[in-house]
């Protein structure tokens, strides 16, 4: 009576949850492998008749297969019955090479019945992973393939619009020969050292930035200084000035 008494205690007054109660679920022709895992704050508190998991973990795969992984799922589970003992988590953007290592983060809330057997208290497995060419591989328990896809070509898409405008405002703004013949000092290196193997080097070459704001431009401090006059005598004056 006593032991079960101490036991009640425990449980609400809540523990740590160790490695060895967290379940790591993949196939055996698993694209990722698992190296490790950190529980770091994780914890179970007893509520009533139900058993709260804070989770906090951090787990560690690997790359097993030959192409490169952009999106991993994990189905995470305390039990299949009641409500609150269930979830997922994915990651997209991923962008794993074969055999690299990557890290995969868990923060959420579990409930399972205190009256369960013992065992593992949280179960983790793989429901499937999106690669390089939008192929992918695992249970698809959760209908996460299609999601996974979509999230992916919006990211292909976002990442290949980006690189046209980079390479059209490089192009528009930077290294802009100027009136005098010469180059902004806003080009890259790279670029200025090419212009000076073609021409003669003269400092006089290299004109100065236009955009206020920058620190190159000539009268930068004047500038800077008439924006500030400007700014006081509105804030000293205010509405009833006017």
């Amino acid at each position: 009576m006593v032991g079960a008494l101490s036991a009640a205690v425990l449980l609400a007054q809540g523990s740590h949850l160790s490695s060895e109660q967290v379940r790591i679920n993949l196939p055996k022709d698993s694209p990722v492998a698992f190296l490790g895992i950190a529980t770091d704050q994780s914890r179970s508190e007893a509520q009533g008749s139900a058993l709260v998991l804070d989770l906090h973990l951090s787990l560690t795969f690997r790359n097993a297969g030959q192409n490169r992984i952009h999106g991993l799922t994990l189905r995470v589970v305390s039990q299949e019955v009641a409500p609150g003992g269930k979830n997922w988590v994915a990651y997209s953007g991923l962008n794993v090479g074969p055999g690299e290592a990557f890290p995969a983060r868990i923060d959420m809330r579990l409930m399972r019945p205190v009256q369960m057997a013992g065992g593992p208290l949280v179960e983790v497995s793989l429901d499937g992973v999106l690669f390089q060419d939008l192929t992918f591989v695992g249970p698809d328990r959760l209908n996460s393939r299609r999601t996974m896809r979509a999230w992916e070509m919006e990211a292909q898409r976002d990442r290949e619009h980006f690189k046209v405008w980079r390479e059209k405002s490089a192009a528009a703004w930077r290294g802009r020969p100027s009136a005098r013949g010469g180059m902004c000092v806003c080009a890259p290196r790279s670029r200025r050292l090419r212009w000076l193997r073609e021409n003669e080097p003269s400092s006089s070459r290299f004109w100065s930035c236009r955009i206020p704001r920058c620190r190159r431009y000539p009268d930068w401090r004047r500038w800077r200084g008439a924006r500030r006059a400007r700014r006081a005598s509105r804030f000293a004056t205010g509405p009833s000035g006017r």
